[in-house]
Order: structure tokens, then sequence, then C-alpha cells
């Protein structure tokens, strides 16, 4: 999809199962008749499951970008999971965190 649209820039945050946005998500997935999906989402409810996942979109995504040409892509990691992660893996999403937009607007 994103060479459809030619981005510049994206920017990328995982999904945090925190709060009333995430279970309004879940109760949309249900409500639709995707009861499977939103079990997925619930899974993200435990913090293990949920670092796998954050880690694993963070890096599918830059992977993506790659692939397409080394599209920028701006990535905030949660503090949850700047806290559960250490040593250079922490360092390096601490450093994509902090990480200014070069663009101009």
């Amino acid at each position: 999809m994103a060479p459809a649209i030619d981005p510049e820039v994206v920017f990328h945050e995982p999904i945090n199962p925190r709060g009333m946005n995430f279970e309004l998500c879940v109760e949309a997935l249900r409500d639709a008749g995707f009861e499977a999906e939103a079990g997925q989402f619930e899974a993200l409810l435990d913090e293990d499951t949920w670092v796998e996942y954050a880690l694993e979109q963070i890096r599918m995504v830059r992977e993506v970008a790659e692939e397409l040409g080394g599209l920028t892509i701006h990535t905030w990691p949660d503090r949850n999971l700047l806290r559960a992660t250490s040593g250079e893996l922490r360092a390096r999403l601490v450093r994509m965190k902090q990480h200014m937009s070069e663009e101009a607007w």
C-alpha cells in the first residue's frame, strides 16, 4: 500500500493495550463478528506477549521500509517497552524515540 500513496515519511507506533481506545477496538471487533481477532488483541494485555508483538512490529515496519527503497520511518517505542528491554536493544529503542524528524514542514 505504501508505494501506491508514495509517502515521504511514515510515523509508527505499535498498538498499546492501555486505555479506552484499546478497549473500543476490541469491542468494535466483537461487534463486527471478528471474535478471533478480538481475542488476538486481548492477548496483548499480557505484558510479555505485548513486548514480543511490539518488537516484531517495529522490526517488520523497518524491514518493509528498506524493501521499499529506504522509506523514512519514525518509530516511538512506548515507555513500557523501554522498561521491558535492556542493553543494546533498549539503547536502540531510546535512539528511535529521541530521533528528530528531518523533514521540512
